[in-house]
């Protein structure tokens, strides 16, 4: 999806003067950013969750977990799935059609 963004071209100079006018905002959100980091490390870790964790599940656990994320999928999650996928087929051919350079006839 990633390759298809690049895809559309964009001003330089336009892309520049929009970033340049959201220079304020990167540097508060940079400081909240470093204050929930400087938060985080002074409480240590037990304030992330849980004090400690639990031991590693066992293999087979893993691939039942797995068998069981992509029944629901195949299941009772169709709907939402197949309209994901609808939606982002539809914008991968809009960025493709952007990206098309006109020609004057």
């Amino acid at each position: 999806f990633l390759f298809v963004i690049m895809l559309v071209p964009i001003n330089e100079e336009l892309r520049q003067r929009r970033f340049a006018q959201q220079k304020w905002l990167a540097v508060i959100g940079v400081g909240v950013l470093a204050l929930e980091f400087g938060i985080l490390i002074s409480r240590g870790a037990g304030a992330l969750g849980p004090g400690k964790a639990g031991p590693p599940p066992e293999l087979g656990d893993i691939t039942r977990n797995s068998e069981e994320v992509g029944y629901l999928l195949f299941s009772e999650y169709l709907l939402a799935f197949e309209l994901a996928s609808i939606l982002l087929l539809v914008a991968i051919i809009g960025a493709v059609v952007m990206s098309k350079v006109r020609t004057e006839s």
